[in-house]
């Protein structure tokens, strides 16, 4: 046995063209910032969410839709401390993403924003575990006290 201490950095090899390439897994994100999962179909909207965010000192991470969304969430289990989802996106919808974290986890802070859900929708959401509710078009005061009262950390 070699006295050499083992690597810690892990890697997939995958084949390409036949080949096999090698890629490093990228290691979970570590910091002591809170970690908030963006996740919303339209591109500017998730950049002004990550931005006001990363401005109130959260680490964020971004999906583009409700698969990505619940993937992330997985990969970083116990780790998330908000999520942030659209109801509607593609592939999977912010509702349902919304019931599988609440049938693996009943503690992270979930907030649901829409630019099309009417007052009987918004309850509905809040019932079925969403901590709370942002109607769209979002402003950064309304995000920011939101995101504050859920997060008394940042």
């Amino acid at each position: 046995m070699s006295d050499e201490p083992l690597s810690e950095e892990l890697s997939i090899v995958v084949e390409v063209d036949g080949k096999p390439t090698t890629t490093p897994l990228e290691p979970a994100l570590s910091t002591d910032k809170p970690l908030v999962l963006v996740a919303d179909d339209d591109r500017t909207i998730r950049l002004f969410l990550s931005r006001v965010l990363s401005a109130s000192g959260a680490e964020v991470i971004e999906a583009e839709n409700g698969k990505q969304a619940l993937d992330l969430y997985q990969l970083h289990q116990g780790s998330i401390s908000l999520v942030v989802l659209d109801v509607i996106m593609p592939v999977m919808g912010g509702e349902h993403v919304l019931t599988q974290i609440r049938t693996q986890d009943t503690t992270t802070q979930v907030l649901m924003v829409s630019g099309d859900v009417d007052r009987e929708q918004r309850e509905q959401l809040l019932a079925s575990g969403a901590t709370a509710f942002l109607a769209k078009p979002l402003d950064t005061i309304s995000l920011t006290t939101t995101v504050r009262r859920l997060l008394p950390e940042l």
